[in-house]
């Protein structure tokens, strides 16, 4: 048995929904771009094509090497690449996922005094910022798995703290398939319409108590009794239930 098979439904349309960014809630599922891990991350390194051509640049791609982040750039400056000596600019591939907001960090309000001497180069001080976990789809395209089905099933028992199940989304406008929510890969995302893709989806209230909860563990966070006796329930549930079914089992 699943957490989704106890939890019906799981997701629930957000009835005023509006892609306002300020509105996001807790649980809500978001497009946004998610990096993929590289152990040894790629280091950009960009030069002027000519001396007085700031418009053409060679660039090439190289793996971090103990040189980088402590030497001061000999090469000609870039305007669009600025640069400070012990800076790098790095390279990730991303992919366009849904991820499950868990967070939204409030821009600081700063006096007029604080924010005149802070400057125009620490706007980074006072951003409205959201933390979210990516969701990392079970199935393929075709419907293959594209892990291990006692894997799957292993998670869908809930026996790894930083994995959660989520079932699928037939949405009217979006939808995603089965999917692993990894808290080991949250992240800070800046709150901007180019980056964020809201959707109308969120989870269920009961869902999402299991989905934080767990995360907060993960996290190693004190947590109130009752919200891990209510966690342990649903875990007691899904463990003591039917038969897990992996994907593809039927």
């Amino acid at each position: 048995m699943t957490l989704a098979q106890i939890i019906k439904p799981f997701y629930e349309i957000i009835p005023t929904f509006t892609k306002n960014l300020d509105s996001l809630k807790p649980g809500q599922i978001v497009w946004a771009p998610v990096s993929y891990f590289e152990s040894v991350p790629y280091v950009l390194e960009a030069e002027r094509a000519a001396p007085p051509d700031h418009d053409i640049v060679n660039f090439s791609l190289k793996q971090l090497r103990a040189t980088h982040f402590s030497r001061k750039h000999s090469a000609l400056p870039v305007t669009a690449l600025p640069r400070r000596d012990n800076e790098e600019w790095l390279a990730a591939r991303a992919k366009k996922r849904p991820c499950v907001v868990v967070a939204l960090v409030k821009s600081t309000r700063h006096s007029e005094t604080i924010a005149r001497e802070m400057g125009s180069g620490r706007k980074h001080w006072d951003c409205q910022n959201l933390y979210l976990v990516p969701l990392y789809s079970i199935d393929d395209r075709e419907g293959g798995n594209k892990f291990p089905k006692e894997f799957v099933a292993r998670i869908q028992a809930m026996e790894y703290e930083h994995f959660f199940f989520l079932p699928a989304f037939a949405g009217t406008k979006k939808s995603f398939r089965q999917a692993i929510g990894r808290f080991d890969r949250m992240f800070p995302a800046p709150s901007h319409h180019l980056s964020l893709e809201p959707t109308e989806q969120v989870l269920v209230e009961d869902a999402y108590n299991v989905f934080s909860t767990q995360l907060c563990k993960y996290l190693g966070f004190e947590l109130h009794p009752e919200l891990v006796e209510n966690y342990e329930v649903f875990r007691e549930l899904v463990k003591g239930g039917i038969v897990i079914t992996p994907p593809g089992l039927h």
